[in-house]
């Protein structure tokens, strides 16, 4: 399905035989090369205890360089709605290998990143990811997966914000995948407001599991903070949770959090979060 802002967007660039040179003479040994050499500048200062410094440092100007290389234009919309100094949960919707470089190169924030185990895999980069802090998930082992959510916790603060792609992967499709409930349950409990974010036409520029890169115009749209606390009454919100497990369950955190139950703000239900975020980036895709 193509959204009306996507048929917009998507202008396709005729594949030429000049494009084609250009991606493998210049994009693909620019993107090898800055990963190399950005990569190692990060693992370094990383291991002389500046990894915020190299991640919002050099992972900027690594996405900012590799997308400017390919040719590839981004629109950004709603950077007023960030507050500095702000932490975040940050749920994108995720088209492409792409999005990557647009919520990296150009939100202007500092972030962490929820990265599955096999990116650990890749030469220079998952190293440099995991020396700057990004949290790397193992999805087949549930014990690890928790504790590698445990100990991104400890580092959302101060500004610090974490993303998620709540589809948990891309969509070859374009239509929103179901969220999977990590991201809200993660901003429940460190009480810390949702940023929606809507990414398009990333996938028409490449398209899921090819290298069939092509130069256009993408668009990320950064929508208003969602609370996690309800404005409701204490009545419609325990009617609303009637039949909801346990937030916290499985959590590491839980005992803690039960115990100072009465003293906690009154919290949205997993479901009403995913359900309002996704409603943001479903009207911003269909939007012309």
């Amino acid at each position: 399905m193509t959204y009306g802002s996507e048929q917009i967007l998507n202008r396709p660039t005729p594949k030429t035989g000049l494009y084609t040179a250009y991606k493998w003479v210049f994009v693909l040994p620019t993107l090898v090369l800055t990963t190399t050499i950005l990569g190692s500048f990060i693992i370094v200062l990383s291991f002389l205890g500046a990894p915020d410094y190299a991640s919002r440092v050099f992972g900027t100007l690594w996405a900012k360089i590799n997308t400017k290389a390919a040719l590839i234009g981004v629109q950004t919309t709603g950077k007023e709605h960030i507050k500095q100094g702000q932490s975040y949960v940050i749920v994108a919707n995720h088209q492409s290998l792409l999005d990557i470089y647009l919520l990296y190169g150009y939100l202007g924030i500092d972030v962490k990143w929820v990265m599955k185990q096999e990116l650990r895999a890749v030469p220079v980069l998952g190293l440099a990811c995991e020396m700057m802090g990004h949290v790397i998930v193992d999805r087949s082992n549930t014990a690890s997966a928790l504790a590698s959510m445990e100990r991104a916790r400890e580092r959302i603060k101060d500004g610090m914000s974490v993303i998620f792609f709540a589809e948990g992967t891309r969509s070859r499709s374009g239509e929103l995948k179901p969220f999977k409930k990590g991201a809200f349950r993660m901003a429940q409990e460190l009480n810390l407001p949702i940023l929606p974010i809507t990414i398009q036409n990333t996938r028409h520029i490449l398209p899921s599991d090819t290298i069939d890169l092509r130069p256009g115009v993408t668009r990320m749209t950064i929508g208003k903070p969602i609370s996690v606390e309800v404005t409701s009454t204490t009545a419609d919100y325990a009617k609303s949770h009637k039949n909801e497990p346990n937030l916290l369950e499985n959590s590491p955190t839980e005992s803690k959090a039960t115990e100072h139950a009465h003293d906690a703000p009154a919290l949205k239900s997993l479901s009403d979060l995913s359900t309002e975020v996704r409603e943001v980036i479903l009207s911003n895709l269909k939007q012309t």
